[in-house]
């Protein structure tokens, strides 16, 4: 088991992206369907040192994207982020939030 092991550890608990740099990152959001083109990309800028809480149904340029419809997204930054994806869902009462760490591809 030698190979698991990391020295450094992000909590993301902030509804990030998360900026630890000392700069601004500027990126985008393509967010992709099922049975449609995807939208996007969409422009999106994290302050330096700081977090950002942003709902994908406030992203409006180039369009807007629907609620309801199956999703998928790729964010792409400039310099490095932290993601957590967050989703609420208030049709069911018992599951309305769900929370995943993105992959870093």
């Amino acid at each position: 088991m030698i190979g698991i092991r990391r020295h450094t550890w992000v909590i993301a608990e902030g509804h990030l992206p998360n900026r630890s740099g000392e700069t601004d990152a500027h990126g985008s959001i393509t967010v992709f369907f099922t049975s449609r083109s995807p939208a996007g990309p969409c422009k999106i800028t994290v302050p330096a040192e700081r977090t950002l809480h942003h709902w994908f149904d406030e992203l409006s340029d180039p369009e807007p994207i629907p609620r309801g419809v199956d999703h998928a997204s790729v964010i792409v930054s400039g310099v490095p982020l932290v993601v957590q994806h967050m989703r609420l869902d208030p049709s069911q009462p018992a599951n309305t939030l769900l929370s995943a760490v993105a992959f870093a591809a």
